[in-house]
């Protein structure tokens, strides 16, 4: 009587068993892996590399949660320890610039996070409903558009869809600023004016600019004969004991 262990042992030398006797053999998984690594096919690809991350988009939700940027300066590797340090770059770069987050709240502007971050900054053409110029004894060291915070949107109510899309007002937002570091000093911080505005179309202040090259958007305006924007607010000077002790002295170990 033949032993029925013996019927479950696997024959390495027999040919591997298939439903279909005309069908092509399955491929070993040693195969497989051979032409993967001889031709890299099925490999990932590598993901973009050294990408950074967008700056945040100004806000128009102002409360006690929006209006803390957190207790960690970006780009800052000095609390790091350990095997994390020995990886972080140096966090001294040819281009940065000074990020200044700034509350509105019904015109007063207020100092709520500073902070200098490695790269390059990038200004839009200057076409939008609202913008800033940054400016330092009367020279223009940044200036940028965008929507207008003060406007509110709100989604259409399911219980009510005939009211139609909700657009409203607020007195309270946010919005960020940022000025090239090789365009302002440690010193020259207590003097530099960040002024929120509103032109009076989309397309005066890139003219503006245009034509004067420079001058806070307030002067350029005149000189272009153009009707003046619309002054929102003005932060007179930035004053890092605002931020607190971690925060202040982050800033001022970036700057000159």
């Amino acid at each position: 009587m033949a032993n029925n262990a013996d019927k479950n042992v696997m024959d390495s030398a027999a040919a591997p068993v298939i439903e279909d006797a005309s069908l092509p053999e399955m491929p070993l998984a040693g195969d497989i892996a051979r032409e993967i690594m001889e031709t890299g096919a099925g490999a990932p690809s590598p993901g973009p590399r050294g990408a950074e991350m967008p700056e945040p988009a100004p806000s128009s939700e102002a409360d006690e949660e929006s209006a803390s940027y957190g207790d960690e300066e970006p780009g800052s590797y000095g609390d790091m320890e350990g095997p994390a340090a020995a990886c972080a770059p140096p966090g001294d770069y040819t281009e940065a610039y000074l990020r200044l987050a700034i509350d509105v709240d019904d015109g007063e502007l207020t100092l709520v996070d500073a902070a200098v971050i490695d790269g390059p900054v990038v200004f839009s053409d200057l076409t939008g409903q609202m913008a800033y110029d940054a400016v330092v004894h009367g020279r223009r060291v940044a200036a940028d558009a965008f929507d207008d915070l003060a406007v509110r949107h709100s989604f259409l109510s399911p219980d009510s869809p005939e009211t139609g899309h909700g657009v409203g007002q607020t007195s309270h937002y946010q919005f960020v600023a940022r000025v090239p570091r090789s365009e302002v000093t440690l010193d020259e911080l207590a003097d530099l004016e960040v002024t929120l505005m509103r032109p009076p179309s989309t397309r005066a202040l890139a003219e503006n600019e245009a034509a004067a090259p420079g001058l806070p958007l307030e002067d350029a305006a005149a000189a272009a004969g153009s009707e003046q924007p619309e002054i929102v607010g003005r932060l007179h000077g930035i004053d890092l004991e605002q931020l607190g002790g971690s925060a202040a002295e982050a800033v001022r170990s970036r700057l000159r």
